[in-house]
């Protein structure tokens, strides 16, 4: 199975990938982003551009995860933002073809909400996030990127709960989770400085 979580840049789909992971036995969270900044160090920096533009990553990234959920025994989980309807058709026809159980969760904030996670991060609140904010936004909240969670009102473990929930796997925070949050949430952003 493969759940793929996305959502606008800054929205949490990493942190909610991997308080999944952690909750659910057997899981690996699979980031495509690592392929796109793998393809983008191939070019000389002037050369270089958003790596989703280029004809490589989203053929690549639809055969190694299909590759990769039909040998891995449990389920895959991908955050990424995938808001182009041409690419998401290709990632998830490949997987289908494939005979990928998928799930496809799109998480949602206000422009406020993202800004202040983005700042929580800290990262320049009016960067890429917020930069690209809009039209990604807008893209997302369409019928083609549902199924949707409205994350503005939701803590962190609710999100995780939601999510799981929409892909059949049922997670449940403990108090133990819920104390060990603030320390997990810091080494993810920690570990995803780009």
């Amino acid at each position: 199975m493969l759940l793929w979580i996305n959502g606008t840049f800054g929205v949490g789909k990493t942190h909610v990938a991997h308080e999944l992971h952690r909750q659910v036995r057997g899981s690996v969270v699979s980031d495509p982003e690592l392929l796109g900044i793998g393809i983008q160090r191939m070019y000389p920096p002037e050369l270089r551009v958003d790596f989703q533009e280029t004809p490589w990553w989203t053929p690549t990234i639809a055969e190694l995860l299909a590759d990769l959920a039909l040998r891995h025994p449990g389920p895959v989980i991908v955050p990424m933002t995938l808001a182009d309807p041409d690419r998401h058709e290709t990632v998830f026809r490949t997987l289908h073809s494939a005979g990928v159980e998928t799930h496809h969760v799109t998480l949602l904030a206000s422009r406020d909400s993202v800004r202040r996670r983005v700042r929580a991060r800290f990262e320049d609140p009016e960067g890429w996030p917020l930069q690209h904010f809009d039209d990604n936004d807008a893209a997302l909240r369409t019928d083609r990127f549902a199924t949707h969670v409205e994350t503005d009102r939701m803590s962190l473990p609710e999100v995780v709960e939601a999510v799981g929930g929409i892909a059949g796997i049922l997670v449940a925070y403990s108090r133990a989770d819920r104390l060990g949050l603030p320390l997990r949430r810091a080494r993810i952003t920690f570990r995803h400085i780009r």
